[in-house]
């Protein structure tokens, strides 16, 4: 999909819209019944969504009848209803894309004028929103065309695409007949088009952007049709401006495991460093652990019993680094610490062991040490003890500098340029309010200025500005005093292609 990486510019303050509802009065203490004949008349709504410029937002009308999508100006007249439609994904400021009646449309609006696009089609657009990418996955047809001129460029055999704003273009992985292309095309006039030049006879695994947009950074298999061979696949980084490809292949390296192959993994991604210096990439055993028959051994101590203990040791994914630059490899995880936040700097990783205090409290399941990993030395020093690993529980600044975490109910930092400690004073919950139960709400980070000195907090109602020099958290939205809940939306454009 193409997306627009969040910004401060781009994050829009979206409050929670609320909907006049008229309501006969009736004498107190009588309350008149609500009877079948009437269950139309009651609607539940749902906010889909909001325009990157925040022109335009919709909203979804459900009752026992049937389901409405509404697209509206937020400061104008001008309004959209659309029966059975949806989900809705606005592009850019000017263009929305929904599904209807088994098809993709494509509504320009500020002239309602639409198109209509075969099941299927995803739609997206570039970040100046002058071109438009529609993609048809299962016929491997993409096409590019320019709003504002007569300009388009089609393009069969794609398998994916991946944008880049800062780069203003697109690479495309292409496969048929055995062989693999890459391909990076500008969206400009005459989409100018640069071939990565690949080895025909190997699977291409993954492909990422610098986020610079500089360079492409690409996992490929062992050679095509190849039995028994002791090849773990390559990793490849393209210099676009140079025209220039550099491959690592792990099994040349002393520390990396000799059974272990490159691979694809859900949660495991191919990824860049924040500075683009480093990629992460995953590897596993060739030949997967299975039950021999055999009587085994194991341990009282160890996190599963029986049968799961060598399965899961064995068989987890683990992940090494490469610098192209430096040639520098590492591998970050091992059976001791199998687990990893990794891509968060190109300094260090988050590496713990989840299994760490299985067995000592069933309720602990998520627990574990977390542990700061060098990756120029390989050093791991102790940064959070008994870290509950709860979604939300743990946020990084985009360029890797602060660690947040949330334990006793209260959010800690630290500075990894100072090597510093620190703590986000958690009594600024009790002065946004407490829930229903009487028990303080968390605040939950959303997002972050552009100089990272402050972070952007929420919690049960409002938006606050926590500053990283300890000076006192800021309210910045006043949702206690009416009961309205403020949140930070992130700008996002395109339709996912799955």
């Amino acid at each position: 999909m193409i997306r627009v990486e969040p910004t401060v510019k781009e994050i829009l303050v979206l409050l929670l819209f609320l909907f006049p509802v008229t309501v006969r009065s009736q004498p107190k203490g009588i309350l008149k019944p609500v009877t079948p004949e009437e269950y139309d008349k009651w609607y539940s709504l749902e906010n889909s969504g909001i325009s990157k410029a925040g022109s335009w937002l919709s909203y979804s009308m459900y009752n026992t009848e049937s389901d409405t999508l509404v697209i509206r100006q937020v400061h104008g007249t001008k309004k959209y209803v659309l029966p059975k439609a949806g989900p809705v994904k606005f592009l850019g400021d000017s263009l929305a894309a929904f599904n209807q009646d088994g098809r993709c449309f494509l509504l320009f609006l500020n002239t309602g004028q639409q198109e209509v696009f075969e099941p299927g089609t995803g739609l997206a657009i570039n970040d100046d929103e002058q071109y438009l990418v529609i993609f048809r996955k299962a016929a491997h047809r993409l096409v590019l065309r320019s709003l504002q001129k007569n300009d388009s460029l089609a393009l069969t055999g794609v398998a994916t695409y991946f944008y880049n704003p800062a780069f203003e273009g697109i690479c495309t992985l292409s496969s048929g007949e055995g062989s693999y292309r890459i391909d990076v095309i500008r969206l400009r006039k005459g989409f100018p088009e640069k071939r990565v030049p690949v080895p025909q006879n190997r699977e291409v695994l993954e492909l990422q952007w610098h986020p610079g947009g500089k360079s492409l950074a690409f996992t490929m298999g062992p050679p095509l049709n190849a039995r028994d061979t002791p090849d773990a696949g390559l990793v490849g980084y393209y210099d676009i401006s140079r025209e220039k490809v550099r491959y690592l292949n792990p099994a040349e390296t002393k520390v990396f495991p000799g059974d272990h192959i490159l691979i694809t993994h859900w949660n495991y991604s191919l990824e860049f460093s924040p500075d683009g210096q480093c990629i992460f990439f995953a590897h596993k055993p060739k030949e997967p652990a299975t039950d021999t028959g055999i009587p085994e051994i194991w341990k009282s101590d160890d996190p599963y019993l029986k049968k799961r203990m060598p399965v899961w040791s064995h068989n987890l994914p683990e992940i090494s680094m490469w610098n192209p630059d430096s040639n520098r490899y590492l591998q970050v995880t091992d059976p001791d610490f199998p687990e990893a936040f990794y891509g968060l700097s190109s300094d260090y990783a988050l590496v713990y062991n989840p299994a760490r205090y299985r067995l000592y409290n069933s309720t602990l399941a998520d627990t574990a040490d977390v542990y700061l990993m060098n990756l120029k030395d390989g050093r791991r020093t102790l940064l959070i003890s008994r870290f509950i690993n709860a979604p939300g529980s743990l946020n990084i600044s985009p360029s890797g500098r602060y660690i947040l975490w949330l334990k006793a109910e209260q959010w800690w930092c630290y500075d990894t340029q100072k090597a510093r400690f620190g703590s986000l004073d958690g009594k600024f919950t009790m002065i946004d309010g407490t829930d229903r139960e009487g028990e303080p709400v968390n605040p939950v980070p959303e997002g972050w200025t552009p100089d990272e000195k402050a972070v952007y907090l929420s919690g049960q109602y409002d938006l606050w500005k926590v500053s990283m020099d300890g000076a006192p958290p800021e309210r910045i939205t006043r949702g206690l005093e009416n009961g309205a809940c403020f949140r930070l939306i992130n700008a996002i454009v395109g339709l996912p292609l799955t």
